[in-house]
């Protein structure tokens, strides 16, 4: 195998394993009909960006490029894409080796970035197209049978490539189907050569020639049949000349002709197929459950002696077998002629399917392949085999193979196999955790799931492990417990006791360099304080014991996390300054250990503090920073939450076209399942529906959002809804309704000293507490308990300084200040301003260029006594203007 797979380097000591095959350019055949048009137009198409040829299967997409490429005086850098490359990681792996070629020692020092391409690809292909532009001389990327590829990452990444492309390379993509990648602009400016089925279909000049190098003599009469039945369709042309050449008989030349398409590809394959003897057919048959061919493989699935041979017999003979590299030593079947292959190994039922996998398996097995091997074990149904290789290779599988193919391979298995073991039920959950998708929190709940019945199976009678074994189990998934499944401080701290007590030696899961991430996005309310806020010391002493337990049994810190918590702490207490500073120490430790959980949360509570700080730009810019990062790392999990405090921002300015188009786009619903994973995004849908007067919807979201609050014991939650509730009452005219809800939420938020959730809801709260204070006594009595007149003065009072505040920092005057009246152009322009129209949108909305809208622009800042957009916006409508 050493001569068949390439190894680059990651930051795993394991490295993915890559086939040099498909980064080698096919040999072209001395029986390739000529076709010189084409040779021109890639070679026009070199001049450009990017050559996309796209044709269905047959058209000579493949022989083509690799004839150019053989063909030209300039390096070239080819990738044979397959099905299996539907990952970001493993698809740009290979680019990256292919451009060794190009630009030796590239992999080096462009892989440590690599793992930035996932969702967000730009850093990454920043340092790829940096290092590219290096390059002194002209060069090629071809992207072989990219139809092959679905993944939208691999998509996206591969669009900006192409859209910072450096002036010395071309790329030319072979594809079936046009791929979701922004052509038209390449195409409007002149910098992309297109070549169809239209371009590539046989003319009648290349058709006559591949009958004549068959030996097969057409009159004009036919030749012209021919290509109007086939339509110049390159791969039945072929077959037809190949099964032709074969039949002496000129009368059947006309039967042959006359059938359709359809027919013509069928009876020409099955022809082609009868014409070898039998030992062949048999060889052929056996072995069209392979992808891939080499010699020894091919023997060790058919039995045979002489696999070399009969590879290098039908390269010769055939036109349905393709040679993978130029030594000959790796080949496959062409993509039909396998179909046709493998429907007839099942219809004949001569050979015994499940073995030839099964065979397949062991080979692979044998040199190395264990995901080749796990798949072929799998589909001979041979699941005890695929099991144990599961089981005793997973720390070569989890760190080699992406964590949402680990997961597919475990739920291949039989669910009595798996359910049957508890070794791959923990497994399982691991893989489910750490896959990263969007359903974060539904992966959760299954990998929850799993070490429920890896646990019950430990414990049960039944269990077959040894007492040791079954010990060192149990730790194993109490670990996976405190790492993946409990947000809860106590609960966590109870799991990893249990593990310390199992793992004297130490988690070998933990220390597979598995990296996990220990944040959930229950964002802005400190984690373990749902049930009461005033348990900081409590919650700091649970942290140095968690941190001991840790460095006992495996790795990392949590110095960044009991930072982080603080941090939360002092702002809900008001001490924004304090705040500001453990956020920032929290982060700084965060990233020594590469805990994306405290980084993301931090950037988010940073934001929210610089924003009652009244530092609007860092409260912008921190989100967006944020959001990089989850993306950069993979936990896309954060992405809703990112949007949903981006939209609390944009309602704290007004932004009535990014609210929108955040409520389209997010797809939330008031009957969404509640979860505390979407809690926090469905508290800023009813925020966004408050915003929108559609007070109906929010007061039956709250509802909902109220019950499962008290439920779940989540007392800063409760308060915040509670707080909604009666902003939304008030609107609504129910004054005493409001008031209820408000000495509700009041009544918990003293117990706990909370304050700034109270002050954040601004100016609607000053109204609300106004209208209390007014009521009679020193104490006032709720459903939740008393609350004292001094905790309502104390909230009112920095109530209202903070939004004195805020007006002073957004540039807001007395109202007794006279306003300059906007002219009606200006309040056109004010109000397309408050759609989110950019000004080049604007100008072509009022027919104006950008330079007028620009100084419309510069007139209502000055008019309205404002310095930005937003400003502007919250503004106009606090004027009525918009």
């Amino acid at each position: 195998m050493d001569n068949k797979v390439l190894k680059l380097a990651t930051n795993n000591n394991l490295a993915p394993i890559l086939l040099k095959t498909k980064m080698h350019i096919p040999k072209t055949r001395q029986t390739v009909i000529s076709r010189p048009r084409l040779m021109q137009e890639l070679d026009q198409g070199f001049k450009n960006k990017l050559t996309v040829i796209t044709a269905p299967a047959g058209y000579g997409k493949s022989t083509l490029a690799g004839e150019w490429a053989n063909k030209g005086d300039f390096p070239v850098a080819w990738v044979s894409l397959d099905y299996g490359d539907n990952d970001s990681l493993r698809f740009w792996n290979y680019v990256i080796a292919s451009l060794e070629i190009v630009k030796p020692g590239i992999s080096d020092r462009v892989q440590s970035t690599l793992r930035l391409v996932n969702q967000s690809p730009e850093v990454f292909i920043t340092v790829l197209v940096n290092e590219l532009c290096n390059v002194s001389h002209d060069f090629c990327l071809i992207l072989d049978d990219y139809h092959a590829v679905k993944d939208d990452f691999v998509h996206n990444s591969l669009s900006l490539l192409i859209k910072y492309l450096p002036s010395c390379m071309h790329i030319l993509i072979s594809t079936r189907t046009k791929p979701p990648i922004p052509f038209s602009r390449f195409l409007i400016a002149g910098e992309l050569i297109e070549l169809t089925f239209r371009e590539l279909r046989f003319t009648t000049y290349e058709i006559s020639n591949l009958f004549k190098q068959k030996d097969v003599e057409l009159n004009g009469e036919e030749i012209e049949r021919l290509e109007f039945s086939t339509e110049g369709w390159p791969a039945g042309l072929q077959v037809i000349a190949y099964s032709l050449c074969h039949n002496k008989n000129k009368k059947g030349y006309m039967s042959i002709l006359d059938m359709n398409n359809q027919h013509i590809v069928s009876y020409f394959a099955e022809e082609a197929f009868h014409m070898w003897p039998e030992s062949i057919r048999g060889f052929l048959l056996q072995t069209s459950v392979l992808e891939q061919l080499t010699w020894e493989l091919c023997e060790a699935v058919t039995g045979r002696k002489d696999g070399r041979y009969i590879l290098n017999e039908l390269v010769e003979s055939s036109a349905f077998i393709i040679a993978l590299d130029s030594e000959g030593n790796c080949f496959r079947y062409h993509h039909l002629f396998r179909e046709f292959l493998y429907g007839y190994l099942l219809a004949e039922k001569k050979y015994n399917l499940l073995t030839l996998h099964r065979l397949a398996g062991e080979w692979y097995e044998n040199n190395g392949d264990i995901p080749e091997a796990i798949d072929h074990f799998l589909k001979s149904n041979d699941y005890v085999k695929a099991a144990k290789l599961i089981q005793s290779k997973w720390a070569y599988l989890i760190q080699c193979k992406d964590m949402k193919t680990m997961s597919d391979m475990i739920e291949a298995l039989p669910c009595a196999i798996v359910e049957e073991n508890p070794e791959l039920c923990l497994l399982h959950a691991w893989t489910l955790a750490l896959s990263n998708s969007k359903s974060f929190f539904y992966s959760m709940e299954q990998a929850g799931k799993r070490l429920d019945k890896a646990e019950e199976l430990c414990r049960g009678s039944n269990c077959k492990l040894s007492q040791e074994a079954c010990s060192r189990l149990l730790g194993e998934i109490a670990m996976a417990r405190a790492k993946i499944s409990s947000p809860n401080i106590h609960e966590m701290l109870a799991h990893m006791r249990v593990a310390d007590r199992h793992l004297p030696e130490g988690s070998s899961l933990v220390r597979s360099d598995v990296q996990i991430n220990l944040g959930l996005p229950q964002l802005l309310r400190a984690r373990y304080l749902q049930r009461r806020a005033g348990e900081l010391q409590q919650a700091a002493a649970c942290v140095q014991e968690m941190q001991k337990i840790i460095d006992r049994i495996g790795q990392g810190s949590l110095a960044g996390w009991s930072l982080e918590v603080n941090g939360e702490l002092a702002y809900e207490f008001n001490d924004l300054e304090g705040a500001n500073r453990l956020l920032l120490s929290s982060m700084r430790e965060a990233e020594k250990t590469g805990e994306v959980g405290i980084v993301i949360p931090g950037m988010l509570n940073l934001a929210r503090t610089s924003l009652a700080r009244g530092m609007m730009d860092e409260a912008f810019e921190l989100p967006e920073e944020a959001e990089k990062k989850a993306q950069e790392f993979s936990v896309l999990h954060w992405l809703p939450v990112i949007d949903s405090f981006k939209v609390r921002l944009a309602l704290e300015t007004g932004d009535a076209g990014y609210i929108s188009r955040w409520e389209k786009e997010n797809n939330l619903v008031i009957y969404d399942r509640l979860s505390e994973g979407i809690e926090y995004q469905l508290i800023t849908l009813v925020r966004v529906l408050l915003f929108e007067g559609k007070l109906d919807r929010a007061m039956l979201l709250l509802s909902r959002l109220l019950d499962f609050a008290e439920n779940e014991e989540r007392i800063l939650s409760t308060v915040e809804i509670l707080n909604l509730q009666a902003i939304a009452y008030r609107e609504q005219g129910k004054a005493e309704k409001a008031i209820e809800s408000l000495e509700r939420s009041l009544a918990l938020g003293e117990k706990d000293g909370c304050l700034r959730i109270f002050i954040d809801e601004g100016r609607s709260m000053v109204k609300l507490l106004e209208t209390l204070t007014k009521r009679q006594g020193e104490v006032i009595q709720s459903s939740e308990g008393k609350v004292s007149s001094s905790y309502v003065s104390k909230l009112l009072k920095l109530t209202k300084d903070f939004v004195l505040s805020t007006v002073s920092n957004s540039g807001e005057q007395d109202s007794q200040r006279p306003i300059k009246v906007l002219t009606e152009r200006e309040t056109e322009a004010l109000r397309l301003l408050a759609e989110g129209l950019n000004n080049s949108e604007i100008a072509r909305k009022m027919v104006v260029s950008v330079n007028t809208v620009k100084s419309h622009t510069a007139n209502i800042y000055s008019k309205l006594m404002v310095k930005n957009r937003a400003q502007a916006i919250k503004r106009g409508r606090e004027l009525g203007i918009i």
